[in-house]
């Protein structure tokens, strides 16, 4: 427990307001800053956070009451309270989710109590994944975007750093670091060779020309983890991708956007699967082009063994170019992450890595790469379950219901 994680991104968040943080550095920073009334463990499931019990159910599910812990308040000292849910909800009226404004409204009852009144009816479990939503995080009325009631507050803002400092006193308890630092770097190439960077977020969408980019990943969109004494940490890119086949697969995992803050500050990065909660495994999508399709199905035999479920998703060349120039309505965000610090990384990532790369490249390989590897779990089971159906695209619209298209094929 402890240290500091340092985040290299090429542009510092754009913004801590929930209701209208939309890039992956963004959001991770506002699950740091700002609490909601649930939020998403790291195996992409919703907890409560700042209620004290799950919502009661009334009118076949257009209300609920809930009723807040007690002794909740901002970073500033000030108390968290019942208005404070309502007025983060209508202030999203001139933000891009407007949209929840109409879906859904607050009717106090008291400083604790409140009624939450649907358009529509809900269950249980919808109601806890709407509730996860970054947008719907409560904030205080006349202060700040940056004062929240999460686990982390800002204590520094400069032309390239934005540093949060765990709040000791948190009534989620403490969280497992002592502080979050983002660091702009300008250049990519200098993203993987700085050292004092622990993780690196580059967006998808910048993979095309990022010349320091080779082999597997290259053709790929992947989210790889690399300790400290691999060749790519020291600068050495040539000898690190040259221990693996060019034309094999290494991982790929695909998300929506939301997925970013899935990953939180109060637990341990990750978990080793069959330990504790953890030990359900998680689910994900392999998303890979379709050349790579048998290599992306013996992957995802291979995490089997650890419990981890992962749905292989062939994307075709001209699909995806559709969907990065903005020609499709889908909303992937896919992040290519790199660690560099081996201290952060438990025994699942590696020898999840360690079986996959067993599966097609030998031990030989296993032995000289080193590696770590982890993937984002998909946040919403119909999501999943809508993969495992063989539909073919998916994209979601203003009122948060699942639709359909062509720009993806998916296998059963």
């Amino acid at each position: 427990m402890g240290g500091v994680l340092t985040i290299g991104v090429q542009r510092l968040p754009g913004s801590i307001n929930p209701g209208t943080a939309h890039d992956s550095s963004s959001l991770l920073a506002v699950s740091a800053v700002h609490a909601g009334l649930y939020r998403l463990q790291s195996n992409g499931q919703p907890e409560l956070q700042l209620l004290v019990e799950q919502p009661k159910r009334s009118d076949n599910g257009r209300r609920w009451h809930c009723k807040l812990r007690r002794g909740l308040q901002f970073h500033n000292g000030k108390r968290l309270r019942s208005h404070d849910v309502r007025d983060s909800i209508e202030r999203l009226s001139e933000t891009p989710h407007r949209w929840l404004t109409g879906f859904l409204q607050v009717i106090i009852v008291d400083a604790r109590n409140f009624v939450i009144q649907l358009s529509r009816p809900v269950s249980r479990s919808e109601l806890a994944r709407l509730l996860a939503t970054p947008a719907l995080s409560v904030l205080s009325k006349n202060d700040s975007p940056v004062v929240g009631a999460g686990p982390f507050r800002v204590i520094r803002r400069r032309t390239r750093i934005l540093r949060l400092r765990a709040v000791g006193d948190h009534f989620a308890g403490r969280p497992y670091l002592d502080a979050i630092e983002f660091r702009e770097v300008s250049n990519r190439e200098e993203l993987f060779k700085y050292k004092k960077v622990d993780l690196i977020l580059t967006p998808t969408s910048k993979l095309n020309d990022a010349k320091w980019l080779d082999g597997p990943v290259r053709e790929t969109i992947g989210l790889l983890f690399h300790p400290r004494n691999s060749g790519h940490a020291r600068g050495d890119r040539a000898r690190f991708w040259s221990q693996i086949p060019r034309k094999e697969l290494v991982a790929v995992v695909a998300g929506d956007a939301r997925v970013a803050h899935a990953f939180h500050p109060l637990d341990p990065p990750f978990r080793p699967a069959g330990k504790g909660s953890a030990g359900r495994g998680v689910e994900g999508v392999l998303m890979c082009l379709e050349s790579d399709l048998n290599t992306a199905r013996r992957l995802a035999e291979s995490v089997a063994i650890q419990s981890h479920r992962l749905t292989v998703v062939p994307v075709s060349p001209k699909a995806f170019e559709r969907a990065q120039n903005g020609k499709s309505n889908t909303h992937w965000d896919i992040l290519l992450v790199s660690f560099v610090h081996q201290d952060l990384v438990q025994d699942m990532a590696r020898q999840s890595l360690a079986q996959m790369v067993a599966a097609h490249a030998g031990d030989d390989a296993v032995q000289q790469l080193k590696a770590q590897l982890l993937w984002i779990p998909i946040l919403d089971r119909k999501f999943t379950a809508a993969v495992r159906s063989n539909l073919r695209g998916l994209t979601w619209t203003q009122d948060g219901s699942l639709h359909l298209e062509n720009a993806y094929k998916v296998m059963p």
